[in-house]
């Protein structure tokens, strides 16, 4: 089973760092998301740098800022963490 996302930094330049419940760091570049679908809405930096964990360990951002995700789930853009984890490029190999 892919480890939980424990800790998250999204940058400038469209990446992220992602900190795995097992110690891994992946850094995770989202460019090539952001002419796709939902996705678009992310070329705003403001919106991209709003990203959350959600409570399955994976990674996401809400649509509309006044709507709850937890009650309209079809609110959230979300990244499987599995995906962030196969994908994803190794900063650190200090696994628990």
């Amino acid at each position: 089973m892919t480890p939980k996302v424990i800790a998250l930094q999204s940058h400038d330049d469209y990446t992220l760092t992602i900190t795995f419940a097992d110690g891994l760091i992946k850094k995770y570049d989202c460019t090539h998301l952001l002419n796709h679908g939902m996705f678009k809405i992310l070329n705003s930096l403001p919106k991209f740098h709003s990203i959350i964990i959600d409570d399955l360990g994976s990674i996401g951002w809400d649509i509309d800022d006044n709507i709850d995700s937890d009650v309209v789930w079809s609110n959230r853009i979300d990244i499987c963490k599995d995906v962030l984890y196969q994908d994803g490029i190794i900063i650190n190999t200090q696994k628990e």
